[in-house]
């Protein structure tokens, strides 16, 4: 599916998609705009949990996903995971104003037993929820994206499991408000390493309630530091970022 545009729909079945693969594999969804629909632009896989599924390979790339949610679902993103995705990949899109009716207005959303994806590349804007959420999953990599002025502190992990639920590393956060990480961190793996993050707001940085400092001791985002990032235009993050960005 390449170089599609649809829009406003969801108009008499709100739940309604704007592209959907159920269980299939090896599928590209490229260069397509998906905007002012009343739930998620992107939606891969349909089996929660860990068991076998069909969903694998993939491709999510260059697409535009804008305006969803409309403030009238919950539970929703840009681009909605869900199960077992060996070799799915999405990568390079541009996601921003999501916005739902009470919670879950995530840009990059990783649901139920998502396990082996890449998620890479993406600049994700203006979303009411976090720019990056994890309910449960296994082994994803979230790596190299651009996450500005989401709510819930850009990154989100819901659910404690003992294995490794995902590596988060050389992204870029920033946040309205100096609170970078929410969610359960309590126990379970997770690898954060070599991030930047910086909020222009007053206040002491924060990681899920926790100084950098005391983030770092317990292991997490090791190499990561606050900076400014110097956007080009902070208003429109995918213009990129000045020559001499950290």
């Amino acid at each position: 599916v390449e170089g599609c545009t649809i829009h406003e729909y969801g108009r008499t079945y709100f739940g309604a998609v704007g592209l959907i693969v159920f269980q299939a594999s090896r599928n590209r969804l490229v260069r397509n705009e998906v905007h002012h629909g009343n739930y998620t632009a992107i939606s891969i896989g349909w089996t929660w949990g860990y068991k076998e599924s069909p969903c694998h390979h993939n491709i999510v790339e260059e697409n535009v996903l804008h305006h969803i949610g409309n403030d009238m679902l919950s539970d929703m993103g840009g681009v909605y995971l869900l199960g077992p995705q060996p070799g799915t990949v999405v990568r390079r899109n541009r996601i921003h104003d999501i916005f739902c009716h009470d919670y879950g207005g995530w840009g990059l959303y990783t649901d139920e037993g998502s396990s082996e994806i890449v998620l890479e590349e993406n600049i994700v804007w203006n979303c009411q929820s976090a720019g990056f959420h994890q309910h449960y999953g296994r082994d994803n990599t979230v790596r190299n994206n651009l996450f500005v002025d989401c709510g819930e502190g850009g990154l989100r992990r819901s659910r404690d499991e003992m294995h490794r639920s995902f590596t988060f590393e050389h992204n870029v956060v920033v946040c309205r408000e100096p609170r970078f990480v929410g969610g359960n961190w309590k126990n379970g793996d997770t690898r954060l390493h070599n991030n930047l993050y910086f909020s222009s707001a007053a206040g002491t940085p924060t990681f899920n309630g926790r100084s950098l400092a005391d983030w770092q001791a317990a292991g997490h985002d090791v190499g990561s530091r606050v900076a400014d990032p110097k956007l080009i235009d902070p208003a429109r993050p995918d213009f990129g970022l000045q020559a001499d960005s950290p």
